[in-house]
């Protein structure tokens, strides 16, 4: 019963957004010589300069935390253990994470990375998850 309940949820979900599509298409031809322009002046701009280094900070780094929901954040939080690591050999990393992160010697609370909620709905659902 609950399967049909889900199925019925996503096809009015749908049938909604299919009834603004044509809003969206009229607004975006609208719309479509300002974005035009704005690209051009992007093509033309002056690259921004690099952010100043940021000082590191003389006291050791002792602990981190890190939260991964999706592969491609856990990619970009191995990059920055593996620099942490180098900087600071004796720092503890823990937090949300997947295979990998464990695999590089961070402690993982909960396996996020494999997760991958959306919306409002699947992030309620694992609440429990998130406080366990």
């Amino acid at each position: 019963m609950m399967a049909w309940l889900d199925l019925l949820r996503e096809l009015l979900a749908a049938s909604f957004s299919l009834l603004l599509f044509p809003w969206r298409i009229f607004r975006s031809i609208r719309n479509l010589s300002e974005r035009r322009f704005e690209f051009q002046q992007l093509q033309h701009a002056a690259v921004p300069p690099q952010p100043a280094a940021v000082a590191v900070p003389s006291k050791p780094l002792r602990k981190v935390f890190i939260s991964c929901g999706d592969m491609s954040g856990e990619i970009h939080a191995l990059r920055l253990v593996e620099e942490l690591r180098k900087q600071y050999p004796e720092v503890e990393i823990s937090g949300f994470g997947g295979v990998r992160l464990s695999a590089a010697g961070v402690e993982i609370w909960q396996g996020l990375a494999n997760l991958n909620v959306m919306g409002f709905a699947d992030v309620a659902r694992n609440l429990p998850l998130f406080f366990s």
